[in-house]
């Protein structure tokens, strides 16, 4: 049998000691790094949260202000139907509300003095942009112009819009 010294033993106490103490770091760690995963991954998903709600704010904005200018004397019906038009082409084409209507010579009421956001017409941006909507309309204009050929017309009575696909 080996003798075991006193010094041997505090040796080995030593080195379980600072292997236990490295685990214990380790560990402490791996907690703080996954609640600093945890409050930024919360952070993220708050900013993007608010940035949504802006984008919304924003959206129903120009989509009233849009309507009113294109037809605010128009039938809630007609309304709807140039707001579905508006919709359509920026989520067919990958845009904002904004950057479809600022396009040039697409809008005439953009920028223009009846450009007003309404509570009527945001309470119909904020039901089409919900997704009540007509899908397929793409155009409008009044009267049909020459370049109109290959589309699909829509021309709902008593309207003073003409729609297309």
């Amino acid at each position: 049998m080996i003798p075991i010294t006193k010094h041997k033993v505090d040796e080995s106490l030593r080195k379980v000691l600072l292997l236990l103490g490295v685990l214990f770091i380790f560990m402490v760690g791996a907690v703080a790094m996954q609640s600093l995963e945890h409050f930024v991954y919360k952070k993220q998903a708050v900013i993007k949260e608010k940035r949504n709600i802006k984008r919304e704010a924003e959206e129903v904005y120009h989509l009233s202000s849009i309507i009113n200018a294109e037809c605010g004397n128009c039938s809630l019906a007609e309304k709807r139907m140039i707001g579905s038009v508006v919709i359509n082409r920026a989520r067919y084409g990958g845009q904002s509300i904004l950057g479809v209507i600022s396009e040039e010579s697409q809008f005439h009421g953009y920028r223009q003095e009846g450009y007003i956001c309404t509570e009527e017409n945001s309470q119909i941006a904020e039901r089409l942009l919900s997704g009540k909507r007509e899908r397929s309309v793409l155009y409008f204009f009044t009267g049909v112009p020459e370049w109109s050929d290959s589309l699909t017309i829509v021309k709902k009575k008593g309207f003073i819009h003409t729609f297309a696909y």
